[in-house]
């Protein structure tokens, strides 16, 4: 099946969804909100977001890291920073957190 949208009005410039890092693909992860990749700072988000496999689900602006609460999903309420704001995931055995997703807080 193909098909093409075609919109005549949005958002402009400030409408897309959060940018899309490989490990977010290939980790079978699902985004369930937020969907707007700008995020009003200030204002405080729900995010929630399921991803197998992985033991801890932060949300990372400028150094400051939000751990978001584990079961079928990670989820929990972030107050935005200005700048990036990106969704890490840690896997077992690893170190290193892997950028899944991210947002801009303006």
């Amino acid at each position: 099946v193909q098909y093409t949208v075609q919109a005549s009005s949005g958002k402009g410039t400030t409408a897309g969804f959060p940018m899309v890092f490989s490990q977010f693909m290939s980790g079978d992860a699902y985004l369930y909100f937020p969907l707007d990749r700008r995020l009003k700072a200030g204002s405080t988000q729900n995010f929630k977001i399921r991803v197998p496999d992985a033991t801890t689900v932060a949300v990372r602006m400028n150094d400051e890291w939000k751990p978001l609460r584990r079961g079928y999903t990670f989820e929990g309420p972030v107050k935005i920073l200005p700048g990036k704001v990106q969704i890490c995931a840690q896997y077992s055995g690893q170190n290193k957190y892997a950028v899944l997703l991210e947002y801009t807080g303006y």
